[in-house]
């Protein structure tokens, strides 16, 4: 009870604290004095007294402020005008002109593609304070439409009540109070804004209670070039968004934060200051260690490596030291090829061509040879022929593979898995892919290590090999099994080559809406309503299983209807940058890729690439009721 009666009090002094607050702002915006309207192009302004300086929550205080009123379409800058424009300029007029600091209201985005400018239509007011003993001040603004003219005035100090000038009137103190509510408040403190830099692109971050929503963000002049709304992703607590930019120099950059603490408190600015942390790839080589390793699950890999593990199984009585020669040579193979496929990636990125994985999928003279090298296989698996280079493991003779052989199959593991993506993979390749070649080639080893990791296993201590079932005339009956998966891999290869080739792919109408990027702003940026995108490929095995198991699903797809979500697909079967631009702008290399955005203008949700009914309709049904 005393707990209760207490935090009732305090809410009662908080309550009476804000009124008093409120009231006090409001009695210093009724005793200012209004000047007179000055002509501007297109437009008028005025200059604003208070009764006293305000010692605001905004930590400067404030005695002026200049009104701007502009006729229909026109408008007026920030402090960073974006593409084009300039921001107003204010000066205590003098011996020596001294330009003052403004303090901005929060701004808005003004569009007219290419180009993009932040500023305010039709009316902003501006705050500022002047030296002491100021007599005269002048203006100078930019004023745009499809064309930009200079206005300026000049106001003599201090105001008197006259003619010309009067009181505040209830209509201009709700517009103070509209702007002055618009002013950054200083940041909460454990907001804990952070980025990291990387070569091609740049990871920025910052933490926000699982009630807060972010709105937009607008960097300060000369901190970071980019003006594009950044795409925010809601990962629990924190906030990220990556930027396509070059490498950032080591010192804080300072944007204004549009965020709301809950959803339904009012919009708020806040200034941020994102402080360079390094880049701290030994986490994202963990993941792709995992994912590494669960790559030796995937549907494209498993024909390979089970009959790799199966010839473990069949090693017994040959020397010890032969099977660990075989085992580190496979192992070597693996990661080998990754790094190669590392080399290759770092290389095209360096040369202004942005690739994932899986890029050497959209080749259709590569998709085309990998179809008959699996048909190869295949029929070796048949025991229809052998060839030497093919690994003897997948054929009836008792030849000793040797290390080339070994190494080879390793190779031949990594490239029947290229059409697949493991938990983890994703992220961790985003990473490397932003930052400098070392992290490619760290990641990319430890893909390899981790793919390579059961055989190094065997290498190290082949007793182990006793775990695998015993070796008997089973084993040709499941080769012939894996022969088939091989052949319809093939022939799904062969489909492939097809689809890349011609001109358009069919979806499902009824349940997808085929999304372009020249369309994003408009269908998922501006977007009404919930909204789900899928980025997807014709070679992407993973998201292939993910849409017959979980987008074909009854439960799945009743969810979706009654929950009015809008589903979009975005195809990366071709080559497209535009596509690659857009997965690297949520720290992503290759697909699947899943977004869910619950409403407007707030942070959408990644899913994993993985993805199963239940997760989904959980996903889509909690957050619709939130």
């Amino acid at each position: 009870m005393g707990k209760s009666l207490a935090g009732l009090s305090g809410l009662v002094v908080f309550f009476l604290f804000s009124l008093f607050s409120m009231g006090t702002w409001a009695q210093d915006f009724e005793g200012s004095i209004v000047g007179p309207w000055s002509p501007l192009p297109n437009g008028k302004a005025r200059i604003i007294e208070f009764d006293e300086v305000l010692q605001t929550p905004r930590e400067k205080p404030i005695k002026y402020a200049l009104e701007v009123r502009l006729d229909k379409d026109w408008h007026t800058y920030w402090m960073n005008s974006g593409d084009s424009g300039a921001a107003p300029e204010i000066y205590a007029l003098g011996a020596t002109p001294i330009k003052t600091e403004i303090r901005y209201p929060y701004p808005e985005r003004i569009l007219a593609p290419p180009l993009v400018t932040f500023g305010y239509s039709e009316h902003v007011i501006y705050f500022f304070n002047l030296p002491p003993n100021t007599l005269e001040l002048r203006a100078d603004l930019l004023v745009c439409k499809e064309e930009c003219l200079p206005g300026s005035f000049t106001q003599d100090l201090p105001l008197q009540i006259s003619n010309l000038n009067f009181k505040a009137k209830d209509s201009i103190v709700k517009n103070l109070k509209q702007f002055y509510d618009r002013l950054p408040e200083p940041p909460p403190a454990n907001m804990s804004p952070q980025y990291v830099s990387g070569i091609e692109a740049s990871n920025w971050s910052l933490t926000l209670d699982k009630t807060a929503t972010v709105s937009d963000l607008f960097w300060y002049p000369e901190q970071v070039p980019s003006l594009k709304k950044p795409n925010f992703i809601r990962e629990d607590t924190t906030v990220n968004f990556y930027l396509q930019e070059g490498p950032q120099k080591n010192r804080s950059k300072k944007a204004l934060l549009l965020w709301r603490p809950s959803q339904d408190s009012e919009l708020t600015s806040t200034v941020l200051d994102f402080i360079a942390k390094d880049a701290n790839v030994w986490p994202f080589a963990l993941m792709a260690l995992v994912g590494g390793l669960i790559l030796n699950l995937m549907p494209c890999v498993f024909p390979i490596v089970s009959l790799k593990a199966f010839s473990i199984a069949n090693s017994s009585g040959k020397p010890l030291q032969q099977i660990r020669k075989d085992h580190a040579f496979y192992s070597l193979g693996v990661i080998a090829c990754f790094l190669l496929l590392g080399f290759f990636i770092a290389i095209l990125r360096s040369s202004g061509q942005i690739v994932g994985w899986g890029f050497q999928l959209q080749n259709p003279w590569f998709v085309g040879f990998l179809s008959g090298l699996f048909l190869f296989l295949a029929f070796s698996f048949f025991d229809l022929w052998h060839w030497n280079w093919i690994p003897k493991f997948a054929s009836t003779t008792q030849l000793k593979e040797g290390p080339w052989g070994s190494i080879g199959t390793g190779f031949l593991a990594v490239l029947v898995a290229s059409p697949c993506t493991a938990p983890f993979m994703g992220a961790a390749i985003g990473f490397a892919l932003s930052q400098s070649a070392l992290s490619i080639f760290v990641i990319f080893a430890s893909l390899g290590i981790g793919m390579a990791l059961p055989f190094i296993g065997f290498a190290a201590a082949p007793s182990l090999s006793k775990l695998l079932p015993s070796p008997g005339a089973w084993m040709n009956t499941f080769k012939k099994c894996m022969g088939v998966m091989l052949l319809l891999t093939s022939i799904w290869l062969g489909w492939l080559t097809m689809q890349i080739t011609t001109s358009s792919q069919e979806i499902d109408g009824d349940f997808w809406t085929e999304l372009k990027i020249a369309q994003w702003d408009e269908k998922i940026e501006s977007g009404d309503g919930a909204r789900f995108v899928n980025f997807t490929a014709d070679w992407c095995v993973t998201c292939k299983v993910n849409e017959r198991v979980t987008f074909q699903n009854e439960d799945v797809r009743t969810a979706v209807q009654a929950q009015k979500l809008k589903m979009y697909r975005v195809d990366w079967t071709k080559k497209e940058s535009e596509i690659a631009a857009k997965l690297a702008e949520y720290g992503r290399a290759g697909v699947p890729l899943y977004l869910y955005y619950r409403d407007q203008n707030i942070a959408p949700i990644i899913l994993p690439g993985i993805l199963t009914p239940d997760l989904f309709i959980e996903t889509i049904t909690q957050e619709e009721t939130k």
